[in-house]
């Protein structure tokens, strides 16, 4: 008589791991990009940059 492997355990993270949320929740946006702008956006800063211009876009939008 043989007997089934144990299934392994879930591995539980440590606190304080993953990404730390941002103010607000989030929202998931795909972009489509050649391989030059995504390089480009890297080195910019990526989804950092881009929320920075948005907010930068919103302060001028609000003086109107």
């Amino acid at each position: 008589m043989t007997t089934a492997p144990k299934p392994m355990p879930a591995r539980k993270r440590a606190p304080g791991a993953g990404r730390k949320p941002l103010e607000g929740g989030i929202v998931s946006v795909n972009l489509t990009l050649t391989p030059a702008h995504r390089d480009q956006l890297k080195a910019l800063g990526g989804s950092a940059w881009v929320r920075k211009m948005l907010d930068a876009v919103r302060g001028i939008e609000s003086k109107k």
